[in-house]
């Protein structure tokens, strides 16, 4: 293995790293959602952005601080991105 595919291979797992500790968070903002009743949808409407935006800041796909503060408010959990 040459020192190219080294350091692709360690980047590659650096970033599959990060999706899989963004889809935990996910997973544990949806039950906590679920607990309480609540829906992104309901999320979305309240901060008037799409569904799929507050589903993309879940997952740590883009940065929306209103989702954060949304969720730091509502459900009193620190919301830390790993981007």
């Amino acid at each position: 293995m040459n020192m190219t595919s080294y350091k692709n291979l360690k980047r590659n797992r650096k970033k599959n790293n990060i999706k899989q500790k963004n889809v935990i968070k996910c997973a544990f903002i949806q039950y906590q959602l679920k607990l309480r009743g609540l829906t992104q949808a309901q999320i979305a409407k309240e901060l008037n952005i799409s569904s799929q935006a507050v589903n993309r800041a879940l997952l740590g796909q883009s940065k929306i601080s209103r989702v954060d503060e949304w969720i730091e408010e509502n459900l009193g959990l620190e919301v830390v991105n790993a981007l």
